[in-house]
């Protein structure tokens, strides 16, 4: 997971101290990358692309244009609802940090999630 995620992890007050150790440096064509992709994608979002296709492991996203982007570019991609849900029964999070982590992405990206009775079943 890029810096830039764990950002905005920290700022939803989600805990990210058993994180920490995961944090992924960028490398030099990972960077690069960055430049060539659409501008529209946030910064977190164009790290954890480049990580996925660089390093050929699955993103997991509720965004439309990342979706599109990882069809195009033949990169994995898990739906966030998914993800959320396996990251409950594994207990990873609570149902309280997954919440907390949906309404950070609806506010902050200005949408809905309308699979949350997925993730919360």
């Amino acid at each position: 997971m890029p810096h830039s995620v764990i950002l905005e992890l920290e700022r939803a007050e989600i805990a990210t101290t058993g994180l920490k150790s995961d944090v992924a440096k960028l490398t030099r064509v990972e960077l690069h990358a960055l430049k060539q992709m659409d501008v529209r994608l946030g910064r977190g979002e164009r790290e954890c692309l480049a990580i996925a296709k660089y390093r050929k492991v699955p993103l997991a996203s509720n965004d439309r244009l990342v979706r599109l982007t990882c069809d195009q570019e033949g990169i994995g991609y898990l739906a966030l609802s998914r993800l959320l849900r396996l990251t409950i029964s594994k207990k990873v999070l609570d149902v309280r940090e997954a919440r907390k982590i949906v309404a950070l992405i609806e506010r902050e990206e200005r949408t809905e999630i309308k699979s949350q009775d997925e993730i919360y079943k």
